[in-house]
């Protein structure tokens, strides 16, 4: 009887060693991830040639401001752009939220926000406004109602992140948090 007990409590003490692995991993995998030129394809993880070779026009579309108009990301060319997918359900976007803040309150007009929230099914604009007006956040906030953004650079998963330059070509991207450093590498590769 005393080796049955002494495997249940073995067998119980390593299910809670894998979960409290599992749940480091997961707390840890979501933040302080680097982006990657854009060369490496986001979808696929294929390298398409180094930095700076063929560069890739971004992917045009149109998406909704809080006042309700139109903005299509080739009405920013001439600066660069941070292209950020978010969803106020996504806990990792949350946590991602007062980064961006950051480096957008530190770089004022010099670069262009969109933070692009898939506004479907609950994620509502009532949802996604509030969120942000409860937080603080003072970034341009973008509505994708139609997913017509999200449909154009592929977005399956959030938080997901796109850093377009000047002329409007895909520079880098990363998934994940980024954390504040990351932001500010992806902002330079797209300079």
């Amino acid at each position: 009887m005393n080796s049955k007990k002494l495997l249940v409590i073995g067998t119980l003490a390593l299910i809670v060693l894998i979960a409290g692995a599992a749940a480091l991993y997961s707390s840890f995998s979501g933040m302080g991830h680097s982006p990657v030129p854009a060369s490496a394809n986001a979808s696929s993880g294929q390298s398409q040639g180094s930095a700076g070779d063929d560069l890739q026009p971004a992917p045009d579309f149109t998406v909704l401001d809080r006042d309700g108009n139109q903005v299509r990301l080739s009405d920013l060319r001439g600066k660069p752009v941070v292209l950020s997918f978010w969803a106020s359900w996504c806990g990792i976007c949350k946590t991602g939220m007062s980064d961006f803040e950051e480096v957008y309150a530190d770089t004022g007009e010099e670069i262009h926000f969109m933070m692009i929230n898939l506004t479907t099914g609950s994620e509502t604009e009532e949802v996604a406004t509030s969120y942000i007006d409860e937080n603080g956040y003072t970034f341009p906030i973008y509505l994708d109602t139609e997913m017509e953004a999200a449909g154009a650079f592929g977005v399956t998963e959030v938080p997901v992140t796109y850093f377009v330059d000047k002329e409007g070509n895909l520079a880098a991207y990363g998934q994940g948090r980024l954390g504040v450093e990351g932001i500010r590498q992806g902002i330079e590769m797209a300079g």
